[in-house]
């Protein structure tokens, strides 16, 4: 099925009593130390832990004869979330939608200590259904009890959705996720490859500078373009505190509320309520309207009488 820095990944077939089961089997490159091992099995018995509808699924896990790791994970039939989005072409709204699902699976993830460390267009398919799952968490990275990182068997990331801190290897959190989901939106929000914006010290632009469709770029400036820019802040504690945080804001924007990524003001708050009330307020607008003529009108008869 494919093939990376962490091993490679074939399809398979998993025989429990008679009963077979297509999976995707995972070989890790390297073998472990011992310390290794303990860490393998620490990290495998979490992962196994994760059971939500948009994580692909551990089954099993080990060690091959000559002591290769192996994961054995649910095989998803899917499109990678880019590819999705410039197939289908689905529109802002459902792919906000399914943005959403992916920050809550990760959120799931994170709350049983669990980091994925690698959040990439790759690593999320979508299904024939339009449900997304993400994968790969068989490199993810176990959060101690006071969200310490501990060391993990395995270390891998895609530089072009790397957070700063990944590239330094310290101060990894579940903000280093939330800036991985950021990459994400970007992407499949703009229809832009983020790699092209991965050379060292370029400033990432919003992305409705960078959109190739002019409806697009009218939707994504704004609130859009600044939840991307919360999510993926160089400074780990000016994003978003958790993956759920995002997802809430996105919804606020589905729902025609102020967003947290923009600064408060009257202004905006009247901006979205007016939004949000459109109907409402053209009704309010045109009644306002009637008054005003009406007074008027009373006026200039009384003028005439005296």
């Amino acid at each position: 099925l494919g093939s990376g820095g962490m091993g490679a990944v074939f399809l398979a077939e998993l025989d429990v009593d008679g009963t077979r089961q297509r999976v995707a089997l995972k070989l890790l490159h390297g073998v472990p130390t011992q310390e290794g091992r303990r860490r393998f099995a620490r990290e495998r018995s979490l992962l196994a832990g994760l059971n939500h509808p948009h994580i692909a699924a551990l089954l099993d896990g080990g060690e091959s004869e000559a002591g290769q790791p192996y994961l054995v994970m649910e095989f998803v039939d899917g499109l990678p979330i880019s590819e999705w989005a410039h197939r289908e072409r689905p529109s802002l709204r459902t792919r906000l939608r399914t943005l959403v699902r992916v920050c809550r699976a990760a959120e799931h993830a994170h709350q049983r200590l669990v980091l994925h460390r690698d959040i990439k267009p790759g690593n999320v398919l979508v299904r024939g259904d339009g449900n997304p799952v993400l994968l790969d968490f068989g490199i993810g990275r176990v959060l101690g009890d006071t969200l310490a990182v501990t060391e993990t068997a395995t270390l891998a990331f895609t530089p072009a959705y790397a957070a700063p801190e990944q590239l330094t290897g310290h101060g990894l959190t579940t903000a280093t996720d939330v800036y991985g989901l950021g990459a994400l939106i970007f992407e499949v929000l703009s229809g832009v490859d983020l790699a092209q914006f991965a050379a060292p010290g370029a400033v990432l632009p919003a992305p409705s500078s960078v959109a190739t469709d002019a409806h697009a770029r009218r939707a994504l400036a704004g609130d859009l373009d600044r939840i991307v820019a919360k999510s993926m802040h160089p400074d780990p504690a000016r994003r978003y505190e958790t993956a759920a945080a995002l997802a809430d804001d996105i919804e606020r924007y589905l729902a025609g509320r102020p967003v947290l990524a923009t600064p408060d003001s009257v202004g905006y708050r009247v901006r979205k309520f007016l939004q949000r009330h459109r109907a409402a307020s053209a009704i309010a607008a045109a009644a306002l309207l009637l008054m005003a003529g009406f007074v008027w009108r009373l006026d200039v008869e009384r003028q005439r009488a005296l």
